[in-house]
């Protein structure tokens, strides 16, 4: 049987899969900034608006999960989710 942590890291690995590398290197001076990684210091309640806010049939960001789930694994997860926005 899966621990809670175990169940959370297969979700993230699931439906936040990393983007794609691209090769940029024939684009000439452009400086690119370093993809921010989740765990950023948005506060409880700003992930929290993030999600009641909208349709719960939406999905809030390119990860496509539906509000309708986050709501539901919201009180739960909370860590996870705000980990994740």
């Amino acid at each position: 049987m899966a621990t809670f942590k175990e169940k959370v890291e297969r979700l993230r690995e699931t439906h936040f899969l990393a983007p794609l590398g691209v090769d940029l290197e024939d684009i000439a001076e452009v400086e690119y900034l370093s993809p921010m990684l989740g765990g950023g210091d948005l506060i409880e309640a700003e992930v929290y608006s993030s999600i009641r806010r909208p349709s719960q049939d939406k999905a809030p960001g390119i990860n496509r999960i539906l509000n309708r789930f986050l709501r539901a694994v919201y009180s739960k997860l909370e860590e996870e989710i705000r980990y994740l926005f």
